[in-house]
């Protein structure tokens, strides 16, 4: 018998412009994901590393933390602009007394270091969505043997520690991006990837790690790569978690490569999404995590029923939103290359 989980972290809500300043049911939903698939995930296994992208109010990594006692680490990230870092923190403290939380840490991560930010904002005059499907024309995505945010981050050999590197700066490139689509995984329940789905198969985006450099240490993209950005390079994370992050053009181009950069050969990525709440976004997502070399499948525990077959993007006005978990992974051919995942990682324990 699964032992039930305990939810008793506590939030304080704020209307913030980078989180929104409440508890999403995305977030909710990947908890009882969590909570019921853990075992076949491994999460009881001794030191093991969980990152929460846009964690927001932190509700999500804390409960993880609040019930899986044998966590090595808990990285909670939100960006510093708009006060999200601070809120974060201010809920963190406000959790310190209960047993778990010692694990847990708040880091800031901006995205937009991730990614020539500076195009993005060119090119997308608003953040909500269009009718139409954005131009795809001139997208920078990563290339499978290399890791320039890595080499830029002085982490070329960098293995795990408990303090930041020094601060070093983060490039980035571009090329045309194919269109995919995600797709449903088959009746049934849960289980492992044994195959990948989603995604062009035979295409993986390629940088081109001069794109913004100045020649003078500087880039010509949004700022440098901070400490903050360093130290979580430089990590194994075992899972990287996230909820309801795509809803702007930040997340739909940087957020796959973020997931990118972070990822190791072992990784899991397991994010909840709404699907058709911004149909033009989630084509972008999903087209850029193919660019950046990442595999997808839709997962779901035994005791939710199959859901309805979702209508392709842009075919409906008014489509019907539903929550949806993907699990996302390198694909095969990067986990099989050495130059594709980066600095050597330690092993678990």
């Amino acid at each position: 018998m699964r032992e039930t989980w305990v939810h008793d972290i506590v939030t304080e809500h704020a209307a913030l412009t980078t989180t929104g300043g409440i508890v999403w049911d995305a977030a909710r939903r990947l908890c009882s994901f969590l909570e019921e698939m853990g075992r076949e995930l491994g999460l009881s296994r001794p030191g093991l590393q969980v990152l929460e992208l846009g964690a927001g109010l932190g509700w999500l990594g804390m409960t993880l933390a609040r019930n899986l006692t044998a966590l090595k680490m808990v990285v909670l990230t939100e960006q510093e602009e708009g006060g999200g870092l601070d809120w974060l923190r201010h809920n963190l403290l406000l959790n310190a007394h209960l047993p778990g939380m010692e694990v847990v840490k708040a880091e800031a991560c901006d995205w937009r270091h991730f990614c020539d930010y500076n195009r993005i904002q060119q090119t997308y005059t608003s953040s909500q969505p269009s009718q139409s499907p954005p131009d795809k024309t001139g997208i920078p995505h990563t290339h499978p043997k290399s890791h320039p945010l890595r080499e830029h981050c002085g982490l070329a050999c960098a293995a795990e520690s408990s303090s930041p590197p020094a601060e070093a700066h983060c490039l980035g490139g571009r090329r045309p991006l194919p269109e995919a689509e995600p797709e449903e995984v088959p009746d049934g329940c849960f289980a492992p990837p044994d195959r990948p789905v989603g995604g062009t198969e035979d295409f993986v985006g390629e940088l081109d790690i001069t794109a913004g450099d100045r020649g003078d240490g500087s880039t010509s993209g949004r700022g440098g790569c901070g400490s903050s950005d360093a130290w979580l390079l430089s990590q194994r994370w075992d899972f990287i978690i996230g909820s309801d992050l795509v809803y702007n053009a930040v997340g739909t181009e940087c957020l796959p490569r973020v997931m990118r950069e972070l990822a190791g050969p072992d990784t899991c990525i397991l994010y909840c999404h709404t699907r058709h709440r911004f149909d033009t976004h989630d084509v972008e997502f999903f087209s850029q995590l193919t660019a950046c070399g990442l595999v997808w499948r839709e997962v779901r525990e035994p005791s939710v029923p199959t859901p309805p077959p979702s209508p392709p993007p842009l075919t409906e006005l008014f489509p019907e939103m539903r929550i949806a978990i993907y699990d996302i992974r390198l694909k095969p051919e990067l986990v099989n290359s050495a130059e594709a995942v980066g600095p050597e990682r330690k092993p678990v324990g």
